[in-house]
């Protein structure tokens, strides 16, 4: 067992003292920016985004999925879609494979409309941890080995929702902008 073994706090077993002042700091900036973060100004309504980026995120997207996925009731989904669907942002289609279901599908409007705001909200978040380039690397880096560490402790389920998770994907670069395969 190596040294960053031994230093691992075991579940159960009491946190030394420069554990749980790691732990309260680093808890302390997550929230922090996650608290800033979401005040980025944007013309989308957070549930619009967050609605966008379920639909993109997901292969063959039901409504029923996606008012599971927001943690919302059908009706507010659908309601929403509905809005969605008449900016032109969304459309519903019948599943090829099951035409008794509807799936959703972003338009191109509301691809470019969720890149661009990803992309500012990038920006946003750069600007708030205002770090030097290998800061920031070694920042990211350590964010990735948490990352791994909490699915490892947790199983199978993310510990965050797929459009956290998207927002935190680089934005395409020219050129790349299509749709992202699906697996």
């Amino acid at each position: 067992m190596g040294d960053s073994e031994a230093a691992r706090p075991r579940p159960g077993e009491p946190l030394t003292p420069a554990q749980e002042r790691h732990a309260a700091d680093l808890a302390a900036i997550l929230v922090a920016l996650a608290e800033r973060a979401a005040l980025h100004p944007s013309d989308l309504p957070r549930s619009t985004i967050r609605a966008l980026g379920a639909v993109q995120e997901g292969a063959q997207v039901s409504l029923g999925e996606l008012s599971g996925s927001l943690g919302i009731a059908p009706a507010t989904a659908s309601r929403l879609c509905g809005r969605l669907e008449g900016a032109g942002l969304l459309v519903r289609r019948p599943d090829p494979a099951d035409r008794r279901r509807i799936v959703l599908e972003l338009t191109p409007q509301g691809e470019a409309r969720l890149r661009t705001y990803r992309a500012q909200h990038l920006r946003h978040i750069a600007t708030l941890l205002r770090l030097p380039d290998g800061d920031l690397t070694a920042f990211a880096r350590a964010l990735a080995v948490l990352r791994e560490e909490l699915l490892e402790r947790l199983g199978a389920a993310e510990p965050c929702p797929p459009a956290a998770r998207r927002l935190a994907t680089p934005p395409a670069r020219a050129g790349q902008e299509g749709r992202r395969s699906r697996s």
